[in-house]
């Protein structure tokens, strides 16, 4: 990431950046004034760029404690009058759906863009959505980048939409657009300069901006009007654009797919018309039949949900269109996961009635061939990582006859081997409300675990309901002093807030206490015997108990102890005390040991000196390697 190059004041200038980083670019120059985010892959870098500028430009940047929180903050600046994003990706606009819908509701003076990023392949999701959907239900309109170099002028044009009409607006990239490059022509920058609103309390703000029946009922009424004047001016702009060729057979795009739709007729040379649209929500309907009009054959490319299927079978059928209609519904494109340009092209042939050009099974199978040869590399956790140590000493506690239940972070890798330390994971905070309810009707102790991040997003919430509710289990909080899973971003347990500010560190253990928790426990997990003995004492105590277990991510020992210029003191086996029982390897599975011959090897170059290794050996052939 270049922060100077994101905040360069040349305008006219072509700088090569990634998608996310245009996407802030987009925000500094449509004159952002409050930035709010709780980080989520792919959208995490959009707000760690602008927590490294908003000191430059005077803009208040805040990682919220959950994406519910991040969307009132933002929701709030533009009902004042302020221009404000929040930042998030598809799953966490499902914990911020109450807030989302109801904001559509009371509309505002200001302006609010609501970034959501799409993760089409689940690439570090539980789920796939198309959040198109979701916004058509809450009357949000939606813009849709088709390359990272369109996603700047969209974010300044969400802005402008936004604040002519009063509504919040979606910007909706996928994982592609994110995390992509682009060259991108710099724009002018906003004055750097955030002004204080003044409240005027003769506006009667209640008379729109309290959701109660009696005023949702008519704003429900506007709502609809206002998206009605909102799709006659995207009829009108420029974002969907048109390639009009003279065929009969057109492509109905949007998105990433229309990149891959272009590079799919470049290669099969066919003169065909195509409609991009970039207005997701509401739809430009009357631009669109004019387009289904002109052919006789459509082809829709799209990914996520037939969204746009459904909808020109629909326009095609009230203008009673005699149209073929080829798309996902009817099996010529795939229905889950992310597109790429073989997979255009054969949707595309198919459609046509004509040969792919190209073998691309052939060359799948020679891909898939050559991949088998490669060594396999099955995900785990980092060499030196503190969630090794703690699942490893779960199942010297416990010996398996527990039920898990997981939550989402890079703790989630524990339910794979050696470990098997989860069997259920649901979604984030889901470990602690799902512990509540395994504990009424299964004969086993019950742990949940959660990360430190993940706790103050949404464990707080089903832990009093738990000791509300005089539940019986454990949950061990992994405090790694970050939101590690998406880049080290801080959260309410560091104290440091974005931009590298200070603010309020809030104690895991007194708000524990304050829950009404009585039995609390603090271990370093690296000293392996100590938390063995708490964990089984923790586990077999009546009620709700919790195990705090902190340790700093291995990636922040790193970056601290490069900083303070300290090496990590490293370990190796002594091969003539080892006997190749491989228990440092099979059992606690850290990738720096592997199994050499007839015994195990440490990489040097690999191992952080956490020392977990050496008190495991049953042989005492670990052993501190001295410094020379």
């Amino acid at each position: 990431m270049s922060l100077n190059t994101v905040k360069m004041d040349s305008p006219g200038k072509s700088v090569f950046m990634l998608g996310n980083e245009v996407i802030a670019r987009g925000a500094l120059e449509a004159g952002v004034s409050v930035v709010s985010c709780y980080p989520g892959t792919p959208s995490s870098e959009i707000a760690d760029t602008l927590a490294g500028v908003s000191k430059d430009f005077g803009f208040v940047m805040e990682y919220s404690a959950n994406e519910k929180v991040a969307l009132e903050v933002a929701g709030s600046v533009a009902i004042a009058g302020g221009r404000s994003m929040a930042i998030m990706k598809h799953v966490g606009l499902n914990v911020a759906s109450d807030a989302f819908f109801s904001l559509a509701y009371m509309g505002f003076s200001g302006a609010m863009v609501i970034v959501v990023c799409d993760d089409p392949f689940l690439f570090s999701s539980q789920s796939e959505e198309d959040t198109r959907l979701i916004a058509r239900c809450a009357y949000v309109p939606v813009l849709e980048p088709s390359n990272a170099k369109e996603a700047k002028d969209m974010v300044r044009e969400a802005f402008d939409i936004s604040q002519r009409f009063g509504t919040p607006v979606m910007l909706r990239p996928t994982t592609r657009i994110s995390h992509s490059n682009a060259v991108v022509e710099l724009g002018v920058l906003a004055q750097k300069k955030r002004e204080n609103i003044t409240w005027d309390l003769e506006k009667k703000w209640w008379q729109q901006h309290i959701v109660v029946p009696a005023i949702a009922r008519p704003n429900r009424l506007k709502m609809i009007e206002r998206t009605k004047k909102i799709k006659d001016f995207f009829e009108k702009i420029q974002i969907n654009s048109f390639i009009d060729k003279g065929s009969e057979i057109g492509i109905l795009t949007s998105g990433v797919s229309h990149s891959y739709v272009l590079e799919s007729i470049d290669t099969l040379g066919y003169q065909i018309s195509i409609m991009k649209i970039g207005t997701s929500f509401p739809l430009p309907s009357d631009k669109i039949t004019d387009f289904l009009k002109g052919i006789k054959k459509l082809i829709v490319v799209e990914e996520g949900e037939p969204y746009l299927e459904m909808h020109a079978k629909s326009l095609a059928f009230d203008a009673k269109l005699d149209l073929d209609i080829y798309g996902k519904e009817n099996g010529f494109f795939p229905l889950p996961y992310e597109y790429n340009v073989p997979i255009v092209i054969k949707g595309i042939c198919n459609a046509l009635g004509i040969k792919v050009p190209v073998d691309y099974e052939g060359i799948e199978k020679k891909a898939s061939a050559a991949k088998d040869l490669a060594p396999k590399r099955p995900p785990t956790f980092c060499p030196g990582c503190p969630h090794t140590a703690t699942f490893y000493a779960l199942r010297r506690a416990t010996k398996g006859e527990v039920a898990f239940s997981g939550d989402i972070g890079c703790y989630s890798l524990g339910f794979l081997p050696p470990f098997s330390g989860i069997d259920l994971m649901l979604c984030m905070g889901g470990s602690v409300g799902m512990a509540s309810g395994l504990q009424y009707v299964i004969d086993k102790p019950v742990v949940a675990l959660i990360g430190d991040s993940t706790f103050f997003h949404s464990g707080l919430s089903p832990l009093v309901s738990a000791v509300y509710n005089q539940a019986n289990f454990t949950l061990f909080i992994l405090d790694n002093s970050a939101t590690a899973m998406t880049g080290l971003q801080p959260h309410p347990g560091t104290g440091e807030l974005a931009g590298g500010k200070q603010g309020k560190r809030l104690s895991i253990e007194e708000i524990v206490r304050g829950i009404g928790v009585e039995d609390i426990k603090v271990v370093n997990q690296f000293q392996i015997k100590d938390a063995i003995k708490v964990f089984k004492s923790s586990i077999e105590y009546k009620g709700v108990s919790v195990v705090i277990c902190r340790q700093p991510c291995v990636l922040i020992t790193k970056g601290r102890y490069k900083k303070e210029g300290k090496r990590f003191a490293l370990y190796y086996i002594d091969e003539e005390k080892c006997d190749g029982c491989f228990i440092c390897s099979k059992k606690l599975g850290c990738p720096a040991i592997i199994q050499n011959t007839e015994v195990a090897q440490i990489l040097p170059e690999s191992c952080v000196g956490c020392g977990v290794c050496a008190q495991i050996c049953p042989h005492d052939a670990i052993e501190k390697r001295e410094e020379k």
